[in-house]
């Protein structure tokens, strides 16, 4: 595991740069900042937490499909360099993350 996130090249890789990086910083201090925003304000939702429910579900599954779509994008990228140069070991790999990749979201369709 360590292999595949050491590689900046590849998917993992830079996702792990991303979030060492200062912006994973601010990404990370925004969402704890919204968390404790709703924490110190949930009283106000008294009677009204069904729709904000809903809307937080909404949210997530556009988020899951939005980065399941990104990752599929990159991991083909990948998945073409390494059939370019001809990269066996590779390619079975990536083929495997790709058929993950389209078996993960059915339960959501």
């Amino acid at each position: 595991a360590d292999n595949l996130i050491n590689q900046s090249t590849d998917m993992f890789g830079m996702m792990s740069d991303m979030w060492h990086s200062p912006g994973g910083v601010v990404l990370w201090s925004l969402s704890g900042l919204a968390v404790a925003s709703f924490a110190r304000y949930r009283k106000q939702l008294q009677g009204h937490w069904v729709p904000w429910l809903f809307l937080g579900g909404i949210m997530l599954v556009l988020f899951i499909i939005n980065l399941l779509s990104t990752g599929i994008g990159f991991i083909s990228r990948d998945l073409t360099n390494a059939l370019v140069h001809y990269q066996a070991n590779d390619v079975y790999r990536l083929l495997l993350i790709y058929g993950g990749g389209y078996l993960l979201p059915l339960p959501i369709r």
